[in-house]
């Protein structure tokens, strides 16, 4: 039986994908293996490894989902060494809380996993690249000093993607299978009312 690697997460704008690339090429001299532009977006949920059957009906319950939430801003403040805790394994952008993302969030969750949510605290993240594990603890302090830096962007999101993950460390790519615009309306049946 065939199984994907799914996620369902934010696509970045293209000019804040190609202002963060610019940025991470600036590391350069970092052990790490930077993201590609094409594979930044915000986790938003993982599904785990999904059946192609499975897959279809998570498209149908995502998209009835985001019909119900209106598009939002995200604000991006951070760039940091992740996890806050033990060994270092990514470098990420970190967003402000924002409400709405947590309301289409637990939303998914509860429709998607069958989980009862607890109005959690969730942050948007992208992972701009991943450290090269037996070499990053051996950098001088100085290195690191650049971390965490502090950042303002703001990104709007209009949409949720559902992405496969394929292949694994730096040649993994992130392949869009759908994508479910927010709100009530699609753009075809608000040009046809701007018509009438």
């Amino acid at each position: 039986m065939n199984e994907r690697k799914l996620y369902l997460g934010i696509p970045l704008s293209g000019k804040l994908s190609t202002r963060l690339a610019q940025g991470i090429s600036k590391w350069g001299s970092l052990p790490m293996f930077p993201t590609r532009p094409e594979n930044l977006f915000v986790t938003v949920l993982f599904l785990g490894f999904v059946t192609d059957e499975h897959a279809v009906e998570i498209a149908e319950k995502a998209e009835a989902v985001c019909a119900e939430f209106e598009p939002f801003d995200l604000m991006f403040d951070t760039i940091e060494l992740a996890p806050a805790e033990g060994p270092t394994k990514m470098i990420q952008l970190v967003g402000e809380e924002s409400p709405q993302l947590l309301a289409l969030r637990n939303a998914l969750e509860r429709d998607l996993a069958g989980k009862k949510v607890d109005g959690k605290r969730f942050r948007p993240r992208v992972t701009l690249a991943q450290v090269k594990r037996a070499e990053f603890p051996l950098l001088p302090e100085e290195k690191l000093a650049m971390f965490p830096q502090t950042v303002s962007l703001a990104e709007p999101v209009s949409s949720i993607l559902l992405l496969e993950s394929i292949g694994a460390g730096a040649k993994r790519q992130y392949l869009s299978m759908d994508e479910f615009p927010l709100g009530r309306y699609d753009q075809h049946s608000t040009d046809n009312d701007q018509q009438e």
